[in-house]
């Protein structure tokens, strides 16, 4: 498995550094690494093998390849391969859920508490590509198909985003917290990634409707996809 470092992550503790808030900052980046282990566990007990782990500035990411014996165009397994990614994704906003709950009956300090509860309520936000929104994703592919979850994960993804910063510039404002404002920009950044990534999926796969119609695609060609 490959590991990547963003190396920005040291420009991030220098901001919380000096914002005095780099306590916070380690809590919720050790217990966003647990965030993804879970991730990590769930999926090697479904049969995903990962091949990148990166550390980033407000957290870090897992990439998996899929189950080879559900990779393919059958409508049985690939229902299957949505419904095995829905527990990855969900593995790990349960596993803050816990350790929130846990912390709150054991009463250990607030920092453990509200690092874990904003990791499991942010991660479970659906934008993609937080966890919320990958969910979200497959759950609609299940019920219309890729191409729709693709089409309607974008557009609800924008709505959330949109409001997600409206509360989120209300809580910079009134707090007066530059690290937090540091962070959302950071996740408009990755949303603008990812938002390219969805239109050249939907571009896709309307390039093979219009090839279906003029007869010039068929299914072995698919299965590339």
């Amino acid at each position: 498995m490959q590991i990547k470092i963003d190396v920005k992550i040291l420009i991030f503790a220098l901001i919380f550094y000096i914002t005095k808030q780099l306590d916070l900052y380690f809590i919720l980046m050790t217990f966003a690494l647990f965030h993804e282990i879970s991730h990590l566990i769930v999926g090697l007990m479904l049969g995903f093998k990962p091949y990148i782990f990166e550390i980033k500035p407000v957290g870090y990411s897992i990439a998996f390849n899929n189950p080879v014996a559900d990779y393919n165009i059958k409508i049985k397994n690939g229902n299957l391969l949505e419904l095995k990614k829905i527990f990855v994704y969900i593995a790990g906003p349960i596993f803050n859920l816990f350790f929130a709950l846990f912390f709150c009956f054991y009463e250990y300090k607030d920092e453990l508490i509200y690092s874990n509860f904003v990791l499991f309520f942010i991660n479970l936000i659906p934008i993609y590509p937080l966890d919320g929104g990958r969910i979200l994703k497959s759950f609609i592919c299940l019920l219309f198909g890729v191409k729709k979850s693709y089409v309607i994960v974008k557009n609800i993804s924008s709505i959330f985003f949109i409001f997600f910063l409206v509360v989120c510039s209300m809580v910079i404002i009134k707090v007066n917290n530059y690290g937090l404002l540091l962070g959302i920009l950071y996740l408009i950044v990755i949303k603008y990634r990812e938002s390219k990534f969805i239109n050249k999926k939907i571009n896709m796969y309307e390039t093979i409707d219009k090839m279906e119609q003029a007869g010039k695609w068929n299914m072995k060609q698919s299965e590339k996809y």
